[in-house]
């Protein structure tokens, strides 16, 4: 998908290791995603598709970019919602 295709062009420019993608249901899978991440840089064994071994450092979640989040302004739509106070707590955990 987008985030493989943006995630091998890092790859190519040598930016590996500074910049990563990821592409899921934020609302669904996030918070497990980003539980794997930082285990891997605290050394656990977690294939999360990188060959570098993280110090800690590297896998700290510095920036979130959420493109087009809530077109649904309206109250009755508020379950379809991305930015959820759930989804900010979760990011708020990883920072």
């Amino acid at each position: 998908g987008v985030s493989q295709y943006a995630q091998n062009r890092v790859e190519k420019r040598g930016l590996s290791g500074k910049l990563s993608f990821v592409g899921c249901n934020a609302n669904v899978d996030l918070d497990r995603l980003l539980t794997l991440y930082t285990e891997s840089a605290d050394g656990e064994e977690v294939d999360d598709g990188s060959s570098e071994g993280g110090s800690g450092s590297n896998n700290e979640l510095k920036f979130v970019s959420i493109q087009f989040p809530d077109p649904h302004f309206k109250k009755s739509h508020t379950k379809r919602r991305v930015v959820t106070p759930a989804l900010v707590t979760t990011l708020a955990k990883f920072m």
